[in-house]
């Protein structure tokens, strides 16, 4: 893989790393691993992303979920789509200590990369991207001194009034993350009515 990405970008190709972590019985340092594949190669990879493992219907491991460590797979009352199993390990093979330090890691290295959200310019495999590569080449959107306008500056950077919306947001998406956590892993059911009664009472 790494001589096949060496060659890609020797030719003036644009390579783009779609990678995921959190598969059943991956180790912490596994997955940091598959970061530092990635930061490795930095200089090569015009964009990357690094997602997490879902579980589907129909796949190998669905179908045998032992022979990956799988002690337990469900779905969830009211998804009418199943897209997604949900599925819990025989024994957990990270910590939250690993979960950590893997986002950490991949925090970091996004920092590199001029990255954004579907469907501009900037996130994988979008007509927008793939203009912008033919204009400005494959190296448009790794940040570099000589780029210093393609660092987009976050809440968490800025004083006053965004760091105060950053840090509401952030309370926001952890209790958002709280309140699936309990529908899908302790209830194993999701309605609206549900879903807005667990959210007043955060509120209160």
């Amino acid at each position: 893989m790494q001589s096949a990405i060496s060659s890609l970008a020797g030719a003036g190709i644009a390579t783009e790393c779609m990678t995921f972590t959190g598969f059943p019985g991956e180790t912490g340092r596994e997955a940091l691993a598959t970061i530092k594949f990635i930061e490795s190669l930095r200089e090569k990879i015009s964009l990357f992303i690094c997602g997490r493992f879902d579980l589907v219907p129909g796949s190998r491991i669905a179908r045998h979920p032992g022979e990956y460590g799988i002690s337990d797979i469900w779905t969830v009352a009211g998804d009418e789509f199943v897209k997604t199993l949900f599925y819990e390990e025989q024994s957990p093979s990270t910590s939250e200590r690993d979960e950590h330090r893997t986002e950490s890691a991949i925090e970091k290295l996004s920092r590199a990369y001029w990255l954004h959200a579907y469907p501009w310019a900037g996130s994988l495999s979008t007509a927008h991207t793939l203009l912008w590569y033919k204009r400005f080449g494959p190296g448009i959107f790794r940040l570099s001194p000589e780029r210093p306008f393609q660092r987009a500056t976050s809440f968490c950077e800025t004083e006053g009034s965004d760091s105060r919306r950053y840090k509401m947001a952030l309370r926001a998406e952890r209790q958002e993350a709280g309140i699936w956590e309990t529908l899908i892993y302790e209830r194993r059911s999701v309605s609206r009515a549900a879903y807005r009664k667990l959210a007043k009472d955060l509120s209160r």
